[in-house]
């Protein structure tokens, strides 16, 4: 759930019936604030629960629908997440999670430039010769395409709904429009525009969609991969 912001969003505007779960105060204390910001929008705060993604708490075959978002890389153990995930999916739910891939060259967290299959001790070096906390690293989990079709090529009631590359090109050509909306509300400096909707156009092209495709099946193409799975009936 993180601060809550989504779920308030989905409960008030979307109107799902939707419950939360996020660690209490020995992770990042989001969970108090999640708390707070859902009793101050009117939404029962009985619906966020105190729990890890390793042990949900909720009954097997309770939901629809599963959102996992940037959760996978910061878990003690991704495989077990995705296993409660499909344990609480009714037969015929989707679950659905977005995390980072540490096979590109940009990290998130960080906000600064990557250097692919880079291993932990480097990579705190890094982070430190960035003057970044490179204490952080121990809690992120260096996720990549491997990885994650190695975890769920074992699940057998997982039905993967689409290729962790799936029209990749088309949603690199949303975040660069996303990019550029935020720099002109936000009235930054535009000297990289020219830059951006030149790509927008290059990634429009059928040939550099069709061998981006061939590539993300290495890299992922960006810094989040997006993983949908289905609980076979």
């Amino acid at each position: 759930t993180g601060f809550g912001f989504f779920m308030v969003y989905a409960i008030k505007v979307l109107n799902w019936d939707m419950c939360g779960i996020e660690p209490g105060k020995d992770n990042f204390g989001r969970f108090e604030i999640a708390k707070s910001i859902l009793d101050y929008n009117g939404i029962d705060k009985e619906r966020l629960v105190n729990n890890l993604g390793e042990r949900i708490k909720f009954e097997s075959n309770s939901f629809d629908i599963v959102v996992s978002n940037d959760v996978l890389e910061h878990v003690e153990n991704p495989r077990a997440v995705i296993l409660e995930a499909l344990r609480v999916l009714k037969p015929g739910g989707i679950a659905i999670f977005s995390f980072n891939n540490y096979r590109w060259i940009y990290e998130a967290h960080y906000n600064i430039f990557w250097f692919p299959f880079m291993p932990k001790l480097l990579a705190k070096k890094y982070v430190a010769w960035r003057k970044r906390d490179s204490g952080y690293i121990d809690h992120l989990n260096f996720l990549n395409p491997t990885y994650i079709r190695n975890i769920i090529k074992n699940i057998p009631n997982a039905k993967v709904c689409f290729p962790l590359e799936y029209k990749t090109a088309d949603f690199m050509i949303q975040r660069v429009k996303a990019y550029i909306k935020c720099m002109e509300v936000r009235k930054r400096k535009q000297m990289f525009l020219p830059f951006f909707k030149i790509l927008i156009d290059i990634c429009s092209i059928k040939l550099f969609k069709q061998v981006m495709q061939i590539f993300a099946r290495l890299t992922g193409i960006y810094h989040e991969m997006h993983l949908v799975l289905m609980k076979e009936r």
